[in-house]
């Protein structure tokens, strides 16, 4: 292959990866960069990209917080998208680029998996923890009356998985787990049922004066 020809199909990789964010990690090291100086170079790069990912995560405005997963995210994207790949580069200065893209991408996926583990739990524990409180009381008092209805938000990667792990904690917690419970999840409590599923579950509610 030409090396003009191998340039152009490093940079249309890079593009790819960096639309996609993909975590190229478990992707193949272009044929380009699998060997010599080239594959030392990629490699290079992609410690260097996942170093800066995480000096990313770890800053003032994003503080290691799963909360700002999103803004964490869009800034690496953004960042990757300012950089000009000068005219008519060696394959080993591609090979670098390439390498750094895909260990920031890298990165980004591995702390994606973080948050979204930390989050499950969060949400499992406040779940289970909500539903016995429910059962608890609605046992020792027979049952127990409306609130308000707190309101949901649109909620991140953080939220979102919280959320669903609570509810389906909650639940099940209150169905199956706790004896004597089961007669407060059904009519006439259904709707206490899932307002107090609601109010205890949504990471980011409007709770109504």
């Amino acid at each position: 292959m030409r090396k003009s020809a191998v340039r152009v199909s490093l940079f249309l990789t890079v593009l790819a990866c960096v639309a996609s964010l993909a975590p190229s990690a478990s992707a193949q090291v272009p044929s380009e960069c699998a060997s010599g100086r080239n594959l030392r170079m990629y490699n290079l790069g992609f410690a260097a990209g996942q170093s800066l990912a995480r000096q990313a995560f770890n800053s003032t405005a994003v503080a290691a917080d799963c909360d700002n997963y999103e803004l964490f995210q869009g800034k690496i994207v953004a960042a990757l998208g300012t950089i000009v790949v000068p005219p008519n580069p060696p394959t080993s200065t591609l090979c670098h680029f390439l390498g750094e893209s895909d260990g920031m991408l890298d990165q980004v996926a591995q702390i994606q998996d973080t948050c979204t583990g930390i989050c499950i739990v969060d949400g499992a524990f406040a779940g289970e923890v909500a539903a016995k409180l429910y059962c608890a009381l609605s046992i020792a008092l027979g049952g127990l009356g409306l609130d308000v209805t707190f309101l949901p938000q649109v909620v991140g990667l953080c939220g979102q998985n919280f959320e669903a792990s609570c509810f389906a904690i909650f639940e099940d917690t209150a169905e199956h787990d706790v004896a004597g419970c089961v007669p407060f999840t059904v009519a006439p409590f259904t709707d206490v049922f899932d307002e107090t599923s609601n109010n205890q579950c949504l990471y980011d509610p409007i709770i109504p004066p």
